[in-house]
């Protein structure tokens, strides 16, 4: 039987709506939705209550993403925990496990030889990997108290603190000034057979954000492109 060329726009069409939306990674402004995140206790971390204080009062939350077995993390845990230690009271800082086969056992063992005390988030399924298009370790994701993706990128560079300088912006009302840089660090394991390539992403130059935090755009750096060095 000859469709024609009016049936097959039409099959084609209908097999358009019929595939899923693809969903697109959350950008800085954009609200970060539940991660399904666990803890080293294996108990349930919903991000509402991340972003919850003792006070039961709205919080900020920097996760970084960290495991147990990557030499960049090794380099800069001592600078994470420090950072931690710092904004205990005004933030929660954590680290984001979404390594494939990392468990709360490797992940304390790594935790006891640096004599780090830092709370662990295990992603599992990989639902940070997807949500955010992340691809290396030592990644910084500010959310302020509203659940919105404030920064997005490294860690820190140098003498340039990003993460921090995105944190104290939030706690003091302000706008961002740089919501995105480049990812560097391992590379997030999410393929038993593709093991870390190491520095996967080298370092590109920092863009600032063009927007306020109630109406947040993402910088010209987009957080799941591949860097050119």
């Amino acid at each position: 039987m000859r469709l024609g060329w009016a049936g097959a726009v039409l099959m084609s069409a209908c097999a358009l709506l019929a595939a899923p939306a693809r969903a697109e990674t959350v950008k800085p402004g954009g609200k970060v939705p539940d991660l399904g995140l666990t803890g080293l206790d294996g108990k349930s971390v919903p991000l509402d209550a991340l972003l919850k204080g003792d006070d039961g009062k709205a919080r900020p939350a920097v996760l970084v993403v960290w495991c147990s077995t990557c030499p960049s993390c090794r380099m800069a845990e001592d600078r994470i925990a420090a950072f931690a230690g710092k904004y205990k009271d005004r933030a929660a800082v954590c680290f984001l496990d979404a390594n494939l086969g990392e468990t709360p056992e490797k992940a304390k063992a790594a935790l006891a030889k640096k004599k780090l005390e830092m709370p662990v988030l295990f992603d599992a399924a990989g639902a940070s990997v997807n949500a955010f298009g992340l691809s290396c370790t030592t990644t910084a994701l500010v959310i302020d108290g509203s659940g919105v993706l404030r920064y997005h990128g490294r860690f820190d560079q140098n003498d340039n603190r990003y993460a921090e300088d995105a944190l104290t912006a939030v706690l003091d009302g302000k706008d961002v000034a740089v919501a995105t840089t480049a990812e560097a660090g391992c590379g997030i394991v999410r393929d038993a057979s593709k093991p870390h390539a190491h520095g996967a992403h080298a370092p590109a130059e920092a863009k600032p954000a063009d927007a306020k935090p109630a109406e947040a755009k993402p910088s010209e750096a987009k957080p799941s492109e591949a860097k050119k060095e």
